[in-house]
């Protein structure tokens, strides 16, 4: 649904999916808001695929989504409260989804995250 709101492609979609998925099966669906994960799963998804969203673009997106769930009217978002926390999100999923090790030859910057 967001896909198609964002005009993006159908591989957005499957990546969105996928990142999606490799998250929880890692981490618990109790500790971290869905809607967030799942917002900054399409985000980072069009990144990947080569098919840039606005943050803004993708927050209201999600926020379009939530209110006719809801079935709440739909309204603009005056504070972007969200645009804070999405991109710390993205940095969760990427470091969890796709580990990876930075070393240095120096022995004091040598670390693995």
């Amino acid at each position: 649904m967001a896909g198609l709101y964002l005009q993006a492609s159908q591989a957005v979609g499957c990546t969105g999916q996928v990142l999606l998925h490799r998250f929880y099966a890692k981490k618990s669906l109790t500790k971290f808001n869905i809607r967030r994960v799942a917002a900054t799963s399409v985000f980072l998804a069009c990144k990947l695929e080569e098919n840039p969203r606005k943050l803004r673009d993708v927050i209201n997106v999600f926020h379009r989504i939530a209110r006719r769930r809801e079935g709440k009217p739909l309204e603009h978002l005056v504070r972007m409260h969200s645009s804070v926390t999405l991109p710390v999100y993205s940095d969760l999923i990427l470091l969890i989804v796709y580990p990876y090790s930075v070393t240095s030859s120096f022995s004091y910057y040598s670390r693995t995250l």
